[in-house]
């Protein structure tokens, strides 16, 4: 009796994964794409940005992100890392902005400032990843933040 039970908790979970690696082959990951950084305030101390991705979901089922994690690195120094863990749900056939807040402080940004003064530009590069239901998604996006930007 105890072979039987071993035996078919064992064709369970055989079932369950074999179902989880059909699903990855037949649901296509999500895209995911830098939109903009733009600057939403600033005080005496901080400039608060909001860095803007695409995700687009080409299935026909909606799907939820559940963390996104994040580095900014400005003028080749990183400035912050952090994670989003608020739940956005993307519609099947869609494309949802995700919004994420950062906080950077003068300090680190500082001698970008010239750099923005002659409207050359300061180099940025966010990279991180997201993750929806099985699926961990790497982004990684550069670019020029320009005084025109802010």
């Amino acid at each position: 009796m105890e072979y039987r039970i071993r035996f078919l908790i064992l064709v369970l979970l055989l079932n369950v994964y074999s179902s989880c690696a059909l699903l990855k082959k037949i649901i296509t990951p999500p895209k995911v794409k830098l939109e903009e950084i733009r600057v939403d305030s600033i005080d005496l101390k901080n400039v608060f940005l909001i860095i803007a991705l695409s995700v687009k979901n080409t299935n026909g089922l909606d799907f939820t992100i559940t963390k996104l994690n994040y580095s900014l690195d400005v003028n080749n120094k990183k400035i912050t890392t952090g994670v989003f863990n608020k739940k956005v749900n993307v519609k099947a056939h869609s494309q949802t902005t995700v919004e994420i807040p950062l906080t950077v402080g003068y300090n680190d940004i500082f001698h970008s400032a010239i750099n923005i003064m002659k409207k050359t530009g300061i180099p940025y590069h966010v990279t991180g990843d997201i993750k929806v239901s099985h699926f961990t998604l790497d982004f990684n996006e550069t670019g020029q933040l320009k005084l025109d930007d802010l």
